[in-house]
Formats: C-alpha cells, structure tokens, sequence
C-alpha cells in the first residue's frame, strides 16, 4: 500500500483533511469477572496522535491515564509506536499497570490497528501473532460500520473486536484477561473521539513528545519498572531537564504527564534530602550496637566483624512477588564470591516486621531460604523485625525504598549507607559498591 493509498484510507476513516494527522481517543476499564466490580475496577483513557502517512507506514504517539488499582511511574505513561504500510506495529505500545491483590502486573495493550491480508467479510478466517481470527458479522461500532472479529488461542476465546469497515482502525475490544492465581478478568477499551489535527497542531504535539522521550531516553528507564526509584545520577538529570519541559508542558499533550513529573520530583527531593540527613548522621562513626542470628541459628553481632570489611544488605528477601531487579542479590553474591577470601563479609538481612510472631517468622524463614536457593547465594541471610534497621537508618521512614547497604570498614566504623538499588553495570555489576570493597580490602 502506498502513502497516496495510505492517504485516502487514512481520510476515508477519519473525514480529516488532507494533512491526515489525527487525533483519537479511547476510554476503557479492567475488572474481575467475579466480586465487586467497584472493588477490582480501573479505569483509563488512552490519546493517540497518529501522523500523516508515507510509504512508510504511519507514526503513533499516545499517552494513558489511568484511576483506580495503580498505575504506571509517569515515565511509562506515554510513548511511540510505529506502523508500517502494512499496518504491522512494533514495540513501544501502550500499558496498564493492575493491582489485582496479589502484586502488580503490567498489561500491554492490543495493537490498535488490524493487520490482515485477508479481506474483512463474514466468515473470513486468518491467523496472524499467534491468534486466529474470524469475521462473526458486521454492525455498527463508535458510530461507524464495522465488522466483528473473533480472537482466539488453542484454549478459547481470547478478544473480541470491532474493526472499521473503511480501515484497519480497531473501534473498540474486549480482552479476557489472568491474573495472580488464574483469576480472571476483563480488559475493555473503546473508541469515543476522533479529531483531524492542522499540520501546527501536530507538529507540536510531535515535539512535545520528542523532549519527555529524550528525557526518558537520556534517564536511562527500565522498561519493566512499575515505580520510580532514582539513583544519584537520575535525580540531578530530572533537577536540571524537567523544570525547562514543565514550563512549555501546561497545555501540551502531555500535560498529565508534567503534572506527576513535577510532583514525583517534589517528593524525590524531599525524600532525598532525608535520606542524606540519616546518611550524614551515619557514616563515619561506629556502627550501632546490633544482634542477629542467621537462617541456620548463627549469631552474629558487632564483635564477630571486626577485622573484616562487612556489607550489610537490609531487603525483604521474599520468593514471591520477586521484587525487581532481584538481581541485585545476584550480583551482590558474585561480590562475595569474588572479594571472600580476601576479608569480605557480606550478610543478606531479611527486615519484615512479623518476625517476632512464631508464624511469620517461620514463613518468612522459609521464604528467605527458597529465595537464597533460587538465587544460589552463597553469603548467610540474617533476620530483623526492623530494629536493627532502625539504628543504622532505615530509608522507609524518610519515604525512601529498601533496599539499604550498609557497608563497614575492618574496625567497625560505617563507611557507607546507600538506599535503594545500585546502579547495574552489564559486566562489572555493582560498579560502585565493588570500587568501595576493593579500596577498604587494600588498606591497613
């Protein structure tokens, strides 16, 4: 299909004019099938702006909202997706973020374009993306002539959709959708605007776009993150980029957007300033007075250390939801592995508040032990009811995130306190904690 043929489908859909720029607009809701929908419910609403077509294919920006059962860190509630003249879609789409009680899931979205070589009529079958599909009939969807189409696994019916007569434009679609133990839910999503842009109008929203997606590119975003967690390096980017984005951002596309940005900053500041305030009343002085006792029943307490170059590494050490990047125990055990026999301690300390209870200590036992094995760690795991913590500045009560490292040199004075996750390098994993524990094992 050519841009001219591109063109006029494009037009024909949408009545625009001739620059073919469009704006749509979807509303939708996720619930479970059973239980009290106002309890599981969320809702959102989806803005697409999509470009003039080429030969190509076309461009898609969008941005979601979303109320109810989480959402998405403001980083991943907008994007862009391309597709190519065939109406096939690459990565980049649009996702939920579901608090279905048993942890969050993240839901990618269908593709809002149908792309079939097959012509759309009753009874027209084909497969593509691992689904077959099937025309059931034809009616009238979003005030426009469409035709129903069927998705469907080897275990059922997976989506049902509306698909515009004129184009391969999906009007609405309901997805039967699992989560946490199988239980299931509903995913609809329906078409209830549409708007021809004026060249002016999209090429600012283009722009828009282009700065928040460089600022994202630039911060340098896990794309599986379902919060924001900042190191050092991405809060003094945030400090020096956003200010400038949120000024022009008001009454741009992306002015929800801006609107969490400014205010996760806010709280980011804050909690930093927090954080350093328990860091600098920490570091350089003798480690609190502390006791603990291992997985196995060993005792360890601050005399047991001295002489040695400790990292204590406060988490919840759970097996289930594994917390990302879980990894980090990962890498911190391939410290261990590396630095040991030259005087390196490493101690896994499992904070969870229910441990003075017989019951939880002894779940909280067996999960800490199904995690180690998971994760083959060969450094101990000590447990804390959040006292220990405590002492030593427990990042919670400044709005901050575990996990914390605490890191002690061979007499026992505290060298380091850092909270949340360091940064990951591909080949040297904890770069920075790694430089530390080598300089502390080299001097006297």
């Amino acid at each position: 299909m050519n841009a001219a043929a591109l063109m006029l489908l494009v037009c024909t859909w949408a009545g625009a004019p001739s620059t073919g720029a469009l704006e749509l607009r979807y509303t939708g809701r996720l619930e479970a099938e059973e239980g009290d929908p106002a309890l599981t419910r969320k809702t959102f609403e989806l803005t697409c702006w999509l470009s003039p077509p080429d030969d190509s294919g076309v461009e898609m920006f969008w941005s979601v909202e979303e109320k109810g059962r989480g959402a998405l860190p403001w980083v991943q509630r907008f994007g862009r997706q391309a597709y190519d003249a065939q109406w096939r879609g690459g990565s980049g789409g649009p996702a939920l973020l579901y608090d279905h009680g048993q942890g969050l899931s993240a839901k990618n979205m269908a593709a809002f374009f149908l792309h079939t070589d097959t012509p759309l009529a009753v009874g027209a079958k084909f497969t593509a993306g691992g689904l077959s599909y099937v025309v059931t009939r034809d009616g009238r969807a979003a005030g426009r002539d469409a035709w129903r189409v069927e998705a469907s696994t080897s275990y059922g019916l997976k989506r049902t959709m509306w698909v515009d007569k004129n184009s391969p434009l999906v009007l609405s679609y309901r997805e039967t959708v699992f989560f946490g133990r199988g239980k299931k839910h509903t995913l609809r999503c329906e078409l209830v605007e549409r708007n021809s842009l004026s060249p002016n109008a999209y090429v600012a929203a283009v722009d828009a776009f282009a700065k928040w997606i460089s600022l994202r590119d630039g911060l340098k975003i896990d794309p599986r993150s379902k919060e924001t967690r900042w190191s050092d390096d991405q809060l003094a980017m945030l400090k020096e980029k956003l200010p400038s984005l949120l000024e022009n951002s008001e009454h741009s596309p992306l002015a929800a957007v801006a609107k969490a940005a400014r205010q996760d900053l806010q709280r980011s500041v804050s909690r930093a300033g927090g954080i350093a305030a328990m860091r600098n009343r920490l570091v350089g002085r003798a480690a609190p007075t502390f006791r603990l006792t291992s997985l196995g029943g060993e005792v360890v307490d601050n005399s047991a250390l001295l002489g040695k170059v400790t990292v204590l590494h406060f988490w919840s050490y759970r097996e289930k939801p594994l917390e990302e990047p879980y990894g980090q125990a990962g890498y911190l055990d391939f410290l261990y592995r590396r630095y040991g026999k030259r005087g390196l301690r490493v101690y896994g300390v499992q904070v969870d508040a229910g441990l003075p209870d017989t019951a939880d200590r002894r779940t909280a036992s067996s999960s800490g032990r199904r995690f180690r094995a998971f994760m083959n760690l060969s450094y101990p795991l000590l447990q804390d009811s959040g006292g220990v913590l405590k002492r030593f500045g427990d990042p919670r009560t400044a709005e901050g995130h575990l996990p914390a490292y605490v890191v002690l040199d061979r007499s026992g004075k505290v060298v380091e306190h850092h909270a949340g996750f360091y940064p990951v390098d591909r080949n040297l994993g904890l770069e920075k904690l790694d430089a530390l524990a080598s300089k502390l094992l080299l001097a006297d």
